[in-house]
């Protein structure tokens, strides 16, 4: 009788861990799914990042998008120029390096004539 119930035992226990082994086999494989999805998404990323900082496309939809949000093309194209003439948002480009530009420009501007 003994004998009988830790066969029973056994049985169920065999098939505990059958189920055990069969779940962890899926986890494995959603983990392996994740990970390859991880993979090939941060791959795509680095390409895009890199064709865009080549091409410079960045820079272009900044700029078209604020030309959009805050003037309209058509009524006065002179009042995009005038914004990117602005001291401020002239030393955010490419060719400035120090703050001295920055002074420079300001110094012109607020100079005291006599």
């Amino acid at each position: 009788m003994l004998y009988e119930s830790v066969y029973k035992f056994a049985k169920f226990d065999y098939k505990l861990i059958k189920f055990i082994i069969m779940n962890f086999q899926l986890i494995e494989l959603a983990i392996g799914l994740v990970f390859v999805y991880l993979l090939l998404s941060i791959f795509a990323m680095t390409v895009m990042e890199m064709i865009s900082t080549f091409l410079r496309m960045r820079g272009e939809m900044l700029k078209s998008t604020i030309e959009k949000m805050l003037f309209d093309k058509n009524k006065n194209p002179e009042k995009i120029n005038e914004f990117y003439e602005q001291p401020l948002i002239l030393f955010l480009g490419d060719d400035v390096s120090t703050s001295s530009y920055l002074d420079q420009l300001l110094s012109k501007k607020y100079k005291k004539t006599a």
